[in-house]
């Protein structure tokens, strides 16, 4: 079972850095190349990278929230709780 969370994981991971690339690539455009866009399809484009980025930024915060408990339940079970 840890073998296919694992596995998952990697699968993040890789699409995460493979939309890190694509903002990067997007955000070198030169300002000649950028006015051949048309501002509709531009803003559509930036719109996309917004929506990536705000469901990558949600899976983060769900996975820290879940990091967050686990360490919780770790530090009660070792007597570590600080109250």
């Amino acid at each position: 079972m840890n073998d296919l969370q694992d596995n998952e994981d990697t699968l993040e991971r890789e699409e995460t850095l493979t939309r890190m690339s694509r903002v990067t690539k997007c955000s070198n455009l030169t300002r000649s190349e950028l006015s051949r866009i048309s501002n509709k399809t531009y803003i559509l484009h930036l719109k996309s990278e917004l929506d990536e980025e705000k469901q990558a930024r949600m899976k983060l915060e769900k996975e820290l929230e879940e990091l967050r408990k686990l360490s919780s339940e770790i530090s009660s079970h070792l007597g570590l709780n600080k109250k």
